[in-house]
């Protein structure tokens, strides 16, 4: 059977079994420590001594020594009645302690954990619905203030994160209800129309599609977020070449700006071989070119450096456009987060690109950074060989 005992006993019941050990161990050394002196006092009687140096003279001098020898049996009585008397009132005096120690202890405890309590006290008012709310730190600059301390900054943690789950959320529902509701809506519209034409029925089928892939996409992209797995690495990697693909698949919506991208390489010939996970180093730099090219101005440029040596791959994308703000900079790279939400709607896409690419870095143990200005921005990516 498991017993609960509550803080307060617990230290109670250590304090006195550490009470209890320290008390048998003095009066144990006490006792035998008064009993050995009364055996030394005893050794060296005066009456003992005399009875024994007597000498043998007839009649009153035998009484005489009767007499003494019925003293001394009186005295080693008498010291074997001391004997047991020490023993005793040391027990007795023992068990007072023990006893009167235990109850003092029990008492100053209260005291002594009444912060704990109150913290306890406090804690159990906090739910999900009132995480701002913080816990007094109030006391001397102790243990449980630091407890304090450090629970407040967990409160404030875990609000930041369900906060930000719940804005999550938000932005995948409006994500997924903004497709459907178009869809729902044109199909409203068509059945209250009387006649239908193969064109008619031909741009509801567009509409359809057009919004389904957007779905499918959405779907897609939460799901390469949420995959947070060690992921497989057995691919061997040449960037340059995933890089040139890159570049020649996205050749097209670069002309429409007239933007020229180029990349420069500075590669070691001994270099080591990099293993990692094709698909999704492909899709990341593949989000990250395209961003440089969506959100780049007309005529401007997208350079891409690639350097590789005997611990890191560097990769950084440089662009000539509409930069992004410093209080952006940790931002950008959350779900959903877009830094100029009608220019991005304008242009598409569901604010999850670099999400993605943030994610798939740090599958591969790397780091993506950012810098910005007025001219344009630059990202840089820095990856381990494996």
């Amino acid at each position: 059977m498991k017993f609960n005992l509550s803080l307060r006993l617990k230290v109670t019941f250590i304090n006195t079994i550490v009470l209890i050990l320290c008390s048998v161990i003095l009066t144990i050394g006490t006792s035998l420590s008064a009993v050995r002196s009364i055996d030394l006092l005893s050794q060296f009687s005066p009456t003992e001594s005399a009875a024994s140096t007597i000498p043998s003279i007839p009649n009153k001098n035998n009484m005489l020594k009767d007499a003494t020898v019925i003293e001394a049996k009186s005295l080693t009585q008498a010291t074997s009645v001391a004997k047991g008397n020490i023993v005793m009132t040391s027990t007795f005096c023992m068990i007072v302690v023990i006893i009167l120690g235990g109850i003092i202890t029990y008492l100053t405890t209260k005291k002594s954990l009444e912060g704990v309590k109150n913290l306890s006290d406090e804690i159990k008012d906090i739910s999900e619905h009132n995480l701002s709310k913080k816990i007094k730190e109030e006391g001397a600059d102790d243990e449980i203030k630091d407890l304090t301390k450090s629970f407040n900054n967990m409160l404030s943690r875990i609000e930041d994160a369900f906060e930000s789950q719940k804005q999550f959320s938000a932005n995948v529902a409006h994500e997924l209800r903004t497709p459907l509701a178009v869809i729902q809506m044109k199909i409203d519209v068509f059945k209250k129309r009387k006649e239908y034409t193969i064109e008619d029925y031909e741009k509801l089928i567009e509409i359809v599609e057009k919004n389904n892939n957007r779905l499918s996409k959405v779907v897609e992209e939460l799901l390469s977020i949420c995959n947070k797995d060690e992921i497989e690495r057995s691919d061997k990697i040449k960037f340059s070449k995933i890089l040139k693909s890159i570049t020649d698949e996205l050749k097209e919506v670069a002309s429409n700006k007239n933007i020229d991208i180029s990349i420069v390489e500075d590669i070691d010939g001994n270099r080591k071989e990099f293993y990692g996970n094709e698909q999704l180093l492909y899709r990341a730099l593949y989000n990250l070119i395209e961003n440089s090219i969506k959100y780049n101005n007309e005529n401007g440029y997208v350079k891409i450096y690639l350097k590789e040596d005997n611990n890191f791959i560097n990769i950084d994308i440089e662009d000539s456009g509409i930069g992004i703000k410093k209080e952006d900079y940790e931002n950008i790279f959350k779900p959903f987060y877009r830094v100029d939400k009608s220019r991005s709607r304008k242009i598409g896409g569901s604010g999850l690109g670099l999400s993605i690419v943030k994610t798939v870095i740090q599958q591969h143990n790397g780091t993506i950074g950012v810098e910005s200005n007025e001219f344009g921005s630059k990202f840089t990516i820095k990856i381990p060989y494996k």
